[in-house]
């Protein structure tokens, strides 16, 4: 193999926290396959960013820098275009994003490159790369195959990475380069960001997570989750079955089309453990699951499992926990 590359993720002019999980991944794969993994940086007013990226286990940083770079247009394609063409790696990694679903598919147009979009994972199996993603709104995982001979660039979900913590690694040698660019030669030019209302709560950053699913029954079994999320000092969650009846807002969604949570105790009540739901909690550092069915799909992931009505079970629940506090 050939050199490992990633490109930085950077959202309204910052470095989005996901490129650090796309250089745990790169660095382990550049170790298994020994060989150097560089990072590719785009971006205005960056000197911050590269510092600190220095000591992250990456070989190289290539940055350009330009005002023109702090949002993405079409130069980013030609940039990168001709960088891949003199580093030739054999992988390229980016974070699934707005940005990579126009970028990732320019490249490997331009670079004759294999490419796999929206992976939750990159597996080494008999010395190659395995690119693992769901189809079929997330009922299956796939792990698929790809020829050898061509590059490889693989676009990862946000959050579905951890990354490691490595100590004593040499810093990054820096390598700067100028470009040149005009704004009138850029047949994609950057307008304005239209930002959306910001979030009732942002769930990505609770500890403590209760979720309902469509097993609650009706309003009056959210109530009863909701009453148990507030008894316990957690933040309310739930799956997409809620959403789309309209009984919360999107922000409250975990799984696939929602946000990865990775909270310290994640109880699921109702919810049967579609994979979708499962991709976007099974890093919870503790799961308890709520739910009639013996058999639902979410107690393969559980830590504990209540089988039972949840209307018996949560006032249950919160009972004891009024006797604790008295």
């Amino acid at each position: 193999m050939n050199c490992v590359a990633i490109v930085a993720e950077f959202k309204l002019g910052k470095l989005d926290p996901s490129t650090y999980e796309l250089i745990s991944k790169g660095r382990d794969i550049a170790d298994a396959f020994k060989t150097k993994l560089y990072l590719i940086m785009l971006g205005e007013k960056i000197d911050e960013v590269i510092e600190e990226l220095s000591n992250k286990g990456l070989d190289q940083i290539i940055a350009y820098e330009h005002p023109l770079l702090n949002h993405y247009t079409d130069a980013y394609i030609n940039i990168l275009y001709e960088t891949f063409k003199e580093l030739k790696p054999s992988l390229i990694l980016l974070i699934h994003s707005f940005t990579s679903m126009d970028l990732a598919p320019a490249l490997a147009a331009k670079l004759h490159a294999n490419i796999v979009t929206n992976c939750t994972d990159l597996l080494i199996e008999d010395n190659k790369l395995i690119p693992v993603r769901s189809m079929y709104g997330g009922k299956v995982w796939v792990r698929i195959g790809v020829e050898d001979e061509k590059p490889l660039i693989v676009s990862i979900q946000k959050g579905v990475i951890k990354p490691k913590e490595r100590i004593e690694l040499p810093k990054a040698q820096i390598l700067r380069r100028s470009v040149e660019l005009k704004e009138d030669e850029l047949k994609v030019k950057f307008l304005r960001i239209l930002e959306p209302k910001p979030a009732e709560i942002d769930i990505t950053k609770a500890d403590l997570i209760v979720a309902a699913g469509r097993g609650v029954g009706d309003k009056s079994g959210l109530k009863l989750v909701e009453q148990l999320a507030e008894a316990l000092g957690a933040t309310l969650a739930c799956s997409r079955p809620l959403i789309d009846l309209g009984w919360l807002p999107s922000e409250r969604q975990v799984g696939l089309s929602g946000k990865t949570v990775k909270p310290k105790l994640y109880i699921a009540c109702g919810i049967s453990g579609a994979s979708q739901h499962i991709v976007g909690m099974k890093d919870s550092k503790i799961i308890v699951s709520i739910n009639t069915d013996s058999k639902a799909p979410i107690f393969d992931y559980s830590d504990y499992a209540i089988i039972g009505d949840l209307r018996k079970i949560i006032p249950a629940i919160i009972e004891e926990l009024k006797l604790k506090e008295s």
